[in-house]
């Protein structure tokens, strides 16, 4: 709700222009993707891939929206790992309480609008503990880089988070070649 997908696509864009990085996919995981392969999380990591909230998505609308985290302590671990050994890093974008209730009162009555107000405050609240460090439901995922932005700022403006992100993921990749 704040720039997830133009914050992914300004990186992709800084990874082509800045270090050469062609054909960088822009993945986005969903409640129903298993974690083991065919369709799941380990088949699907891969060198080169920028994902939009990634396997959170799972934890915060698993406990949210569905009562419990997708799947368990042990599991987020896992793909933690796997995210870890395939190069990657995990950057959270999170609205301040303000600008988030703001967005929320503007686009909660849109059509195709997935989820009301009240959940897409719950959803906002829990992403904020996650990027405070504190966990959730005793599960504590890797975040490399939090970004929580006030009334305005968008991610994907933030220029010099772009490339600091692009330089470190260019750097974790270079690593594995």
């Amino acid at each position: 709700m704040i720039g997830k997908s133009m914050f992914c696509d300004a990186v992709r864009a800084r990874l082509y222009d800045e270090h050469g990085m062609a054909n960088v996919g822009r993945e986005h995981f969903t409640a129903a993707d298993a974690l083991l392969p065919p369709s799941g999380y380990a088949f699907r990591f891969k060198t080169r891939m920028v994902s939009d909230r990634g396997h959170m998505s799972g934890l915060v609308y698993g406990d949210v929206v569905r009562g419990k985290p997708d799947h368990t302590p042990e599991e987020y671990r896992l793909i933690d790992g796997l995210m870890l050994a395939a190069g990657g890093m995990m950057v959270l974008l999170t609205a301040t309480p303000a600008w988030y209730e703001d967005l929320v009162n503007q686009h909660s009555h849109r059509d195709g609008e997935l989820y009301d107000r009240t959940t897409n405050l719950a959803v906002a609240q829990v992403f904020a503990q996650l990027g405070l460090g504190k966990g959730w439901m005793g599960i504590r995922p890797v975040i490399d880089v939090w970004l929580h932005c006030g009334i305005g700022q968008y991610p994907s403006a933030n220029t010099e988070l772009v490339d600091q992100v692009a330089a470190r993921y260019a750097t974790l990749q270079e690593a594995l070649a």
